[in-house]
């Protein structure tokens, strides 16, 4: 007849298996950790590309549809980028075909991380004068739902590039340079990573 061994584990027995099943742990939580942080940041940075390219779009769509006339810079206080010029139609008196004095102007800038479109008509102008400005009702703010737009030290800039060696004001073509400097919204992604930059360039 055989006796049941009623002999319990010894303590350095339960001691060394907690010690082994404390490695394991530790080992699967660091490897599901790493997992998730990386998931984490790809799917930031995919989400912030995804809402960068619609950012640059719809300043693409802005200079289509404005088809200006001539691109100037543009500063004021904090506000940085360009300013569209579609000068008026052209007028026919006795034949002489005159080109009014007068336009639509768009503003395309950066403030406050923030990208803003205004367009001031030449209707605006005369109805209010010097006292409408850029800002003042604006069509559209574009803003980061998942992105930060980084303007602080013109870490993100929107301005010419002219066909001549420098620009000296306002210009019939050349090119509209695009560069966002960007971090994920979510604050625990972007304190382990440096502003990702992207670029864009438009002709005009």
């Amino acid at each position: 007849m055989n006796r049941l061994n009623n002999k319990g584990m010894t303590l350095v027995e339960l001691l060394t298996g907690l010690a082994v099943s404390s490695i394991f742990i530790v080992s699967i939580y660091g490897v599901f950790i790493s997992g998730y942080s990386l998931y984490e940041k790809t799917s930031a940075l995919g989400n912030a590309r995804d809402e960068t390219d619609y950012i640059a779009t719809m300043i693409l769509n802005e200079m289509s549809e404005q088809k200006p006339d001539f691109v100037e810079p543009y500063s004021n206080g904090n506000q940085k980028g360009v300013k569209l010029i579609r000068l008026s139609d052209k007028e026919v008196e006795s034949y002489l075909i005159r080109q009014p004095d007068t336009s639509d102007d768009t503003y395309i800038y950066f403030e406050e991380n923030k990208i803003w479109i205004d367009t001031i008509t030449k209707e605006e102008k005369e109805t209010y004068g010097s006292a409408i400005a850029a800002g003042d009702e604006p069509e559209l703010v574009l803003e980061g739902e998942t992105i930060q737009i980084l303007t602080a030290s013109d870490q993100s800039f929107l301005q010419m590039r002219c066909s001549s060696q420098a620009c000296n004001g306002r210009e019939s073509n050349g090119i509209i340079e695009l560069e966002l400097a960007i971090l994920p919204q979510n604050e625990r992604v972007a304190e382990r990573m440096n502003p990702v930059t992207l670029q864009s360039s438009f002709g005009f």
